[in-house]
């Protein structure tokens, strides 16, 4: 059963226009899937994870085998993004193979703030894969390789 918090942050998404479900994974943790009640390009899907610290946030992305040529370019892009970054968290994990757009949110629900941390943290990875598209594409899987 969804804590409070995951209660109150699903009825925020839900009220931007997201779906959120919990995931039926066997997992040692609560997951649960947001996506687009519509299909816009522009709109992301992610996941929560609940934790003792609050609500984890989570895109992945899956990456091609050119990051293992280059990871280091990839490092930079992530490095700069970090540093651009307020809210959002950029990495690589090698195992998993994907790059990962990350955030925290307080245990503790209130609507401003937390409005105000969802459209930061969708704004700032928006804004990552706008600004940096020409050199992410080396490193991103087409939807076609998946």
């Amino acid at each position: 059963m969804p804590s409070d918090i995951i209660k109150h942050v699903s009825e925020h998404l839900e009220f931007l226009g997201y779906k959120v479900t919990k995931d039926e994974e066997e997992a040692s943790y609560e997951r649960f899937l947001v996506e687009p009640f519509t299909e816009d390009a522009r709109k992301l899907s992610f996941s929560i994870v609940e934790t003792e610290a609050g609500p984890y946030f989570l895109a992945g992305f899956p990456v091609s085998s050119s990051v293992e040529k280059d990871p280091l370019g990839l490092l930079q892009l992530l490095n700069e993004a970090n540093i651009e970054a307020y809210v959002a968290k950029f990495t690589w994990n090698r195992e998993k193979d994907g790059l990962f757009a990350e955030g925290c949110y307080s245990p503790v629900y209130d609507k401003r703030i937390f409005a105000s941390f969802i459209t930061t943290w969708l704004n700032e990875v928006a804004f990552f894969f706008s600004s940096k598209t020409p050199h992410l594409r080396n490193y991103l899987r087409a939807p076609a390789e998946e």
